[in-house]
């Protein structure tokens, strides 16, 4: 009851609690938030992680201090957990003045170090340093409390687990396994009885199956043709290309690889582009826009070998490196064409220039064919025999 002290009669109030004020014989709540006030407009008090503010409200802290939990209306008083004061109104997160600190009391002096981290003393510039790589918890560099998972504690130390041990008790004492390994007694044995199984509860029971198997009664069955995901009675999801259809991989348009059906396509192969124009949503070649490799309806995205893409437009790679066959933008050339290589991204040298008799090359100073009259030995071309 609101109520804290009446009259002889109890018939009217004389005092209310906290968060209430006296109106005449009753006692009425105060505005949201607000612990002590003399009427509905006039409070003097707000409750904890609250401030008084303009027109007799309560905000809460964290709206007029970053991160604050208690305050008054100019200054913040106390932060969140793992963040200190700095300053009259600002609360900075510990960890990011020191590596590690999950609860501190001023940038120098962390309290509580995070998971992974061990306290360097207990003085006022404490800070955390790192456990060792194997040690989830400890007290120094060179003691753990307890260990990451594949490995065990071997007071000081943590050890790795034997093989295919996802956790253990000991070296000999798997407490559980890694993926298509089950737990044998203390040790972890391969689930190789179980065709297409990749989890296994023992020898003969699979728990979960391979990409295109369903899983029943503890064996693996492959799905019907196409699909990716099913059960045991239909697929579930299908490769691309294919749409769901009485439980089976159907497939999609010409060029289509994602659709709902056969006449409504999402998405289209590389090289071609959904055409809405068309009645049900139809796959166009990239070809009708230009030389592109992939494309919207009205523009290319990128281009076919030997064009570069440049301002909305497919370009000869030949037109910015003359004897170029293969490039990324302008100027920049991958590969040129038979005969010539690549002696900068700019520049394209006919072969026998740099090697006599070469017909192509890889560089100025290794061929690979010879022209005729010339027998490749060692990256280069030698004149043959008269005899020859």
């Amino acid at each position: 009851m609101p109520c804290v002290t009446c009259n002889s009669t109890a018939s009217a109030c004389l005092t209310c609690t906290i968060g209430y004020y006296l109106s005449g014989t009753s006692c009425l709540p105060c505005s949201s938030n607000c612990s002590i006030c003399t009427n509905l407009t006039n409070c003097s008090a707000c409750n904890i992680g609250y401030s008084p503010a303009a027109l007799s409200t309560c905000l809460i802290c964290s709206a007029l201090f970053t991160q604050c939990t208690l305050c008054t209306a100019s200054a913040c008083l106390s932060c969140e957990t793992g963040k200190y004061l700095n300053g009259s109104s600002n609360c900075t997160s510990c960890s990011s003045v020191m590596t590690g600190c999950e609860i501190c009391t001023f940038s120098t002096s962390c309290v509580i170090c995070a998971s992974g981290f061990y306290s360097t003393g207990l003085t006022a510039n404490s800070s955390c340093a790192s456990c060792p790589t194997s040690c989830q918890t400890c007290t120094t560099s060179t003691s753990c409390n307890s260990c990451t998972l594949g490995y065990y504690l071997s007071s000081p130390n943590c050890l790795a687990c034997s093989n295919n041990c996802a956790s253990c008790f000991s070296l000999s004492n798997c407490s559980s396994c890694l993926t298509s390994y089950y737990l044998n007694g203390s040790t972890c044995s391969l689930c190789t009885s179980l065709a297409n199984c990749l989890n296994c509860l023992n020898g003969t029971f699979c728990t979960n199956c391979a990409i295109g198997y369903s899983l029943s009664s503890g064996n693996c069955s492959q799905c019907s043709a196409n699909c990716l995901h099913c059960n045991s009675s239909a697929c579930l999801a299908c490769n691309l290309g294919y749409f769901i259809l009485a439980g089976v991989c159907s497939p999609c348009g010409f060029n289509c690889s994602i659709c709902s059906s056969t006449t409504n396509c999402q998405s289209c192969d590389v090289g071609y582009f959904l055409n809405t124009s068309l009645a049900s949503n139809q796959c166009s070649s990239c070809t009708l826009v230009g030389l592109c490799l992939t494309c919207t309806s009205t523009a290319c995205l990128s281009c076919i070998n030997g064009y570069y893409f440049q301002t909305g437009q497919c370009l000869l790679c030949s037109s910015s490196v003359t004897y170029c066959v293969d490039c990324s933008q302008v100027s920049v050339c991958l590969n040129c064409q038979e005969g010539f290589y690549l002696s900068s991204p700019t520049s394209c040298v006919t072969c026998s220039s740099a090697l006599s008799g070469c017909l192509t090359c890889s560089s100025n100073s290794v061929c690979a064919l010879c022209i005729s009259g010339y027998f490749l030995a060692a990256g280069s071309c030698h004149v043959c025999s008269t005899k020859c």
